[in-house]
């Protein structure tokens, strides 16, 4: 027999051996199955942690956890509702636990949540996820906080607002406002508040774009927060109650003053005009106020070694003043002082009194005495007061009655054919001119101007100086002058001037006949 050198004998393996072996291969298939369907259902890998979505919020009871408590993203489904605990510390809150899948957009602090039902006649809620603005930071293991999550209002919630005492306040307010915008004044208020809102809705769209804030996002961090604020009122709804409760305390004392409302909101117009104007003022002085402060900072830097030094010269000054010597000064100016004192209250009132004559003499007396007087050829050229002076000079010359050589007359002669006559009854005056009056300078005013004691002299303006001349309107009559008469009248006057004969010199004659007018001739018989 031929033995083949690739043929084996046989061995006889142990019955406990091949036993052992049928287990380790049987175990290790049950794991491998084992893991393969805890990653089929969605179970984590051990070691590491599934991704989840933790939320505060008031409106957990109409949440059900379970796969058909669906969590979406832009209608997406990203994964389900896996728990719903309630707060301990805060009554009326309770934190809801969702499990996200791997693929799901990463949350962010900004985001938002609202829970909704999945079909109209309510129930099976989801949450509607906002993930929030790419530039936030992501959220993490933080919870979200009450201020981003909102529900639904349910029908039911809507009606049950409105019960018996809310009905009742609801009809008696629309009837008053009827009774207000029907007629009489509150309707025209209601015209004029018409009238005034196109001003104020374009101010409100003005606030309404400022309070979008600088940023994206500052709209939404303030909604969050008011709704923080409201969730706080929501939490205590006897002390929102009481709070309520003072509100229509007060609103029904305003009903009650009416008519004084009325008035003080008519007022507010004024008084909104005068705070306008006075905050312009202010603006316009803030930044001189500021340039000040700039300035004065400096100063106030050096003020405490200032003060430093200034401390032994105001101990000296102390000292001086608490000298027996300056204490019995002081002493003795007592009276004195006291009688300075009484004074003041009448010095005062006569400088008020004076004041009013500075101001005249400073604005009219002055400048008129000042200025000039133009009168055509007699201009003399100087101001007014100098022109006074001469004239005292003048009339000091004209009543001296005497000089030297003993009393003297003075004579005025007119000599012409044009009879002038100046004034009336005992005052009246004659004379003859040798020319017709064309008028009077200054021309004197018709009529006395009117004396206001009631209007300050120093508001006047300075009165006109100019000598107008004034034309003359009395009738002029033209007399012959006879010779003969004028030849014995001036014959005293005239001395060596008169001939022998009684009749004048030829020279004189010949200058007098154009003033005098044709002589007298004598009728022929």
């Amino acid at each position: 027999m031929i033995r083949s050198p690739f043929r084996r004998r046989a061995r006889r393996r142990p019955v406990q051996a091949t036993r052992a072996n049928h287990m380790l291969w049987g175990a290790g298939t049950l794991g491998v199955a084992f893991i393969a369907c805890y990653l089929i259902f969605g179970f984590a890998i051990p070691g590491t942690s599934a991704r989840e979505l933790r939320l505060v919020t008031q409106y957990g009871g109409a949440v059900r956890p379970g796969t058909a408590a669906q969590v979406r993203i832009a209608g997406v489904n990203v994964g389900n509702i896996t728990s719903l605990k309630p707060l301990e510390d805060r009554p009326g809150f309770a934190v809801i636990t969702a499990k996200l899948n791997d693929d799901t957009p990463t949350i962010r602090r900004d985001a938002t949540v609202k829970i909704r039902p999945r079909l109209f006649l309510e129930g099976n809620f989801f949450l509607d996820v906002n993930p929030g603005t790419p530039g936030a930071p992501p959220l993490g293991d933080q919870p979200l906080p009450p201020s981003a999550t909102t529900s639904y209002v349910a029908f039911d919630e809507v009606l049950g607002t409105f019960d018996a005492a809310t009905r009742k306040n609801f009809t008696g307010a629309t009837t008053a406002l009827g009774d207000t915008v029907g007629q009489g004044d509150g309707a025209t208020a209601f015209q004029n508040l018409v009238k005034a809102l196109p001003p104020a809705l374009r101010t409100t769209a003005v606030v309404t774009k400022a309070a979008r804030g600088l940023r994206d996002g500052d709209l939404i961090r303030t909604i969050r927060e008011a709704g923080g604020l409201f969730g706080t009122l929501d939490s205590d709804e006897s002390a929102l109650r009481s709070v309520l409760a003072d509100g229509r305390r007060t609103f029904t004392a305003f009903a009650d003053e009416s008519q004084n409302l009325r008035g003080t909101i008519r007022g507010l117009d004024g008084t909104v005009e005068t705070a306008g104007r006075s905050l312009a003022t202010i603006s316009r002085a803030v930044p001189e106020t500021r340039a000040l402060v700039n300035d004065a900072r400096p100063l106030i830097r050096r003020l405490p070694r200032t003060l430093d030094v200034a401390n032994p010269a105001l101990s000296s000054s102390v000292s001086i003043v608490r000298s027996d010597g300056i204490q019995r000064l002081l002493a003795d100016l007592r009276p004195t002082l006291a009688t300075l004192n009484r004074t003041t209250v009448p010095l005062a009132r006569a400088l008020d009194d004076a004041v009013p004559v500075a101001r005249c003499v400073d604005r009219v007396i002055l400048p008129t005495l000042r200025s000039k007087i133009l009168d055509g050829g007699f201009t003399t050229g100087q101001p007014v007061y100098r022109e006074l002076l001469s004239t005292i000079v003048g009339l000091n010359n004209s009543v001296s009655n005497f000089d030297g050589n003993g009393y003297w007359i003075r004579y005025s002669v007119g000599l012409g054919n044009q009879a002038l006559s100046i004034g009336a009854g005992s005052r009246q005056t004659a004379t003859l001119a040798e020319r017709p009056t064309l008028g009077s300078v200054p021309a004197s005013p018709r009529k006395r101007p009117p004396l206001r004691p009631d209007v300050q002299c120093d508001t006047q303006g300075v009165p006109s100086l100019a000598a107008r001349v004034r034309p003359n309107t009395a009738k002029q009559r033209q007399v012959d002058v006879t010779p003969s008469a004028l030849t014995k009248a001036t014959s005293a006057v005239l001395g060596g001037l008169i001939q022998n004969d009684g009749a004048l010199p030829a020279a004189t004659r010949s200058r007098l006949d154009p003033l005098l007018g044709a002589p007298e001739k004598k009728a022929k018989r």
